[in-house]
């Protein structure tokens, strides 16, 4: 997600001094997994290990320390299909979802995240009937399940979708969710919640899944989702698109579009092919990205060899943008769009995407080092000098940033997303480079990716890794500047 305020501001400095030129469902599955008994408990002997092909998707659930009222720690999601129909005229949302899940722990029923505004009108686990009971934004399975125990949850489910109000206080991201327009045009963004308004889903970063998107719109409206399109066709008026994606994803970071676009290919570097989409009424926006594929070598060089089969982009009618994975979610707004908040969300791949925080208190570890490289990208093409940023933001921002809403590590809930979890983290990574030294840094910068692939991790196995790599006990200078309430430099 980008810092919007920061770069408004960092714009708005560089016009005085040096002028910055930013430019559904598996067949097969329901044998792999455990049936009902007589009871509502369900005997899955057969159901103990997880199906072939899901490995990559176990995780360790939680219960959130910031948000509690989203996510569970029972329901280890492994596989999300999706079979979605999108409305524009009527601006609703019907949907067919089969889950695959393994039980975290033993619990009485199964619980997810699903929006009071999609009414279910049919549920089943493993094949059998079940009633599904609500509560607010909340769905439950009344059936019995044992750790361990992989299962399958088919919802139908329909309605007109509504964002929720964001937990901060930013301009450009007043509400999170699906956001559907006048015109009929509909994205989904959301961070750090916002899935369980289209979907029913376990809407916290530490349960990672993968995902299968079978996306039905009116022409000439196309459907857009993460991963790979691995299908295309127009009939009846009716375009239905299908996409994989391949490695395990977060759910705030998976994402939907619905509009009329055209795909712009770049190519392949490394073999990962690069695309964008953009609004057919947006010509000029096919140019104007095509700095992505540059920017991509230069984020490989720093960064190691992408982590994900492919990456492209799509312009949504938002203020803001959003690293969602393989298929960023980047704002038609000209701030969003500019090159160096581009360049921000495809690190995010990186850092917040292959390896993400599992707890919303550490949200600092994906932005912090986003605008770390951010700043490094800026330095690298001399728009915005290395000292010019470390200088301004010591003695101008940092201390009020603090104050204004917490420590980066300790940060008021209330605020999510605002400036503290961005720049003090980056100047933080700035001065363990200098101490370091850069080509030290740059390695383990890799290193931290490359030993949690597709994984989410926590503050301190952050901590810890970074000691043991480095060979220096870093604790207390993390610490010092993640619980700061003043520039700790």
């Amino acid at each position: 997600m980008i810092n919007l305020g920061a770069a408004r501001g960092r714009r708005a400095r560089a016009r005085h001094g040096r002028r910055y030129r930013s430019t559904l469902a598996l067949a097969a599955t329901t044998a792999l997994v455990g049936s009902l008994s007589g009871t509502p408990a369900l005997a899955g002997s057969a159901a103990a290990s997880v199906p072939a092909g899901y490995g990559a998707a176990v995780s360790t659930p939680r219960i959130d320390s910031y948000y509690p009222a989203h996510g569970n720690d029972v329901v280890d999601a492994l596989h999300y299909g999706l079979n979605l129909t999108w409305h524009p005229r009527r601006r609703s949302l019907a949907g067919t979802e089969t889950l695959v899940f393994r039980a975290a722990k033993d619990a009485a029923a199964i619980p997810l995240d699903l929006s009071n505004a999609l009414t279910v009108t049919a549920a089943a686990v493993d094949g059998h009937a079940v009633a599904a009971t609500r509560s607010t934004d909340h769905v439950s399975l009344p059936v019995r399940v044992a750790a361990g125990q992989v299962h399958t949850v088919t919802l139908s489910y329909a309605g007109r979708p509504q964002p929720v109000a964001a937990p901060g206080t930013r301009s450009d991201e007043s509400v999170n969710g699906f956001i559907s327009k006048r015109d009929g045009r509909a994205y989904a963004m959301q961070e750090p919640y916002g899935a369980f308004t289209w979907y029913a889903v376990n809407d916290q970063p530490a349960d990672k899944a993968l995902y299968d998107f079978t996306l039905h719109v009116p022409a000439p409206f196309v459907s857009i989702a993460n991963g790979r399109l691995t299908h295309r066709r127009t009939r009846h008026g009716v375009t239905t698109t299908r996409w994989h994606l391949a490695s395990p994803a977060a759910s705030y970071l998976a994402t939907v579009a619905f509009g009329d676009y055209r795909e712009t290919k770049l190519g392949k570097v490394h073999g990962t092919p690069l695309s964008y989409w953009t609004p057919t009424d947006r010509p000029a926006l096919v140019r104007q990205l095509r700095f992505m594929k540059k920017d991509f070598r230069w984020l490989e060089r720093l960064l190691g060899r992408y982590p994900f089969a492919t990456l492209s982009l799509v312009v949504v009618p938002s203020k803001s943008a959003m690293e969602t994975q393989t298929m960023i979610s980047e704002g038609s707004d000209r701030y969003a769009l500019a090159e160096d908040n581009v360049v921000h969300e495809m690190s995010h791949q990186w850092w917040g995407d292959q390896v993400t925080p599992n707890d919303w208190r550490d949200v600092w570890m994906s932005e912090g080092m986003a605008m770390y490289i951010q700043y490094r990208w800026l330095d690298h093409v001399d728009h915005y000098p290395t000292g010019t940023w470390v200088s301004y933001e010591t003695s101008r921002e940092d201390d009020m940033l603090l104050s204004k809403y917490g420590p980066p590590g300790a940060y008021n809930r209330a605020d999510f997303g605002s400036s503290n979890i961005y720049l003090p983290p980056a100047r933080m990574w700035w001065k363990l480079s200098e101490s370091l030294g850069r080509s030290r840094f740059d390695t383990l910068l890799r290193g931290w990716t490359a030993s949690h692939p597709h994984s989410s991790q926590s503050r301190e196995t952050l901590e810890d890794w970074w000691s043991t790599a480095s060979g220096r006990d870093l604790h207390s200078f993390f610490q010092g500047w993640l619980l700061a309430t003043e520039d700790p430099s």
